[in-house]
């Protein structure tokens, strides 16, 4: 994509949209491009220093509350449920699992799999004991 298309695409965004490309476009894994080409727009509507302050508070904010959500770990009233009912409701709890993690909780998602796992290890670990006892 050459830079004009890169300002063509820059235009049509909010103002909040190129502070956060500006502010974290390399670690968002933007091209340089990108990230010069929102710069350039934003100095190209001629926003004010409070505007362009208030914008950077809303931003950081809306990265810090991203953050926040991604570390909150499942509870524990959670975690059993994922333990004990693998077996009895998997595509239910997989799809949860999984709605988690596209919702931004990233450390919830990755528990919910992570003791569902162990859940289903542990119920066909307990069938197996059962059926060789049995024998």
């Amino acid at each position: 994509m050459d830079s004009h298309r890169f300002t063509q695409t820059m235009q049509r965004f909010s103002d909040d949209e190129l502070a956060q490309i500006a502010s974290f476009g390399e670690t968002d894994g933007y091209l340089p491009q990108a990230v010069a080409a929102a710069r350039n727009e934003l100095a190209a509507r001629n926003l004010s220093s409070t505007d362009l302050s208030t914008i950077a508070d809303c931003v950081q904010t809306q990265r810090n509350r991203e953050v926040e959500l991604a570390n909150q770990p499942l509870s524990w009233s959670a975690r059993v449920a994922f333990f004990i009912l693998p077996v009895f409701g998997w595509p239910i709890l997989a799809f949860v699992s999984w709605s988690l993690g596209t919702r931004g909780y990233r450390q919830k998602s990755s528990d919910a799999w992570k003791w569902m796992g162990l859940g289903i290890v542990f119920w066909i670990g307990l069938i197996v004991v059962l059926v060789v006892c049995t024998l």
